[in-house]
């Protein structure tokens, strides 16, 4: 799994922090969610409160490289900010992810002479 924070600034230019997930553990910032998870479209959870910083790794290392967005309309110029240190997810947990959402995950694109910056 991967979670995607995407980021606007008022110009409009577009910055993603990636935090990838592999199978493991229980994730606690994950959990807050299943419960409250709307059960329809439109319908908003109460009283959810999250605090971002708790599903970063440790590690505050990361890959950068000028990409799209994942999804249409796949617009160019998204600064990406892709976390070297991998975050756990129990199989429970990403099995309900998918019951919600289903497999989405964009086929690997040519890298298209973009650079991948460490950071």
């Amino acid at each position: 799994m991967e979670m995607h924070l995407v980021h606007k600034n008022a110009e409009e230019g577009l910055g993603v922090i990636s935090i990838l997930f592999e199978e493991g553990g229980e994730n606690p910032f994950l959990s807050k969610f299943w419960s409250p998870l709307p059960r329809k479209v439109g319908e908003v959870p109460s009283n959810l409160k999250i605090n971002i910083s708790e599903v970063f790794p440790g590690d505050p290392h990361f890959y950068y490289y000028d990409g799209s967005l994942t999804t249409p309309p796949c617009s160019e110029g998204v600064k990406w900010f892709v976390m070297k240190e991998t975050v756990l997810v129990s199989r429970d947990q990403a099995d309900k992810f998918l019951s919600f959402f289903g497999e989405n995950a964009r086929p690997v694109q040519p890298l298209n002479e973009r650079f991948v910056e460490d950071f």
